[in-house]
């Protein structure tokens, strides 16, 4: 008899399955809700960085979640980009 056995991991930077909380959502690619444009990313460092409509990075950033406040971010571990 033979036994096979298969694993499968799935790894994400930034896992944004289940965040839609009534202060985030999760995003759709790099599209935030209209309600909620602020884009909150954590890099590969770990760092949790958040990204307001106009600036410099927010167009080329993938979310992993998205808020509909800076403070909303910032409540949940998220620092301002420090390029606006």
């Amino acid at each position: 008899m033979i036994t096979t056995v298969v694993a499968l991991v799935l790894t994400h930077d930034g896992d944004n399955s289940s965040v839609d909380s009534e202060t985030s959502r999760s995003p759709d690619g790099r599209n935030c809700p209209s309600d909620f444009p602020v884009k909150g990313n954590v890099s590969q460092a770990g760092e949790r960085i958040y990204h307001l409509p106009g600036w410099q990075y927010y167009d080329a950033t993938y979310p992993s979640e998205c808020f509909s406040t800076a403070d909303d971010a910032e409540d949940a571990g998220y620092r301002a980009s420090k390029v606006q």
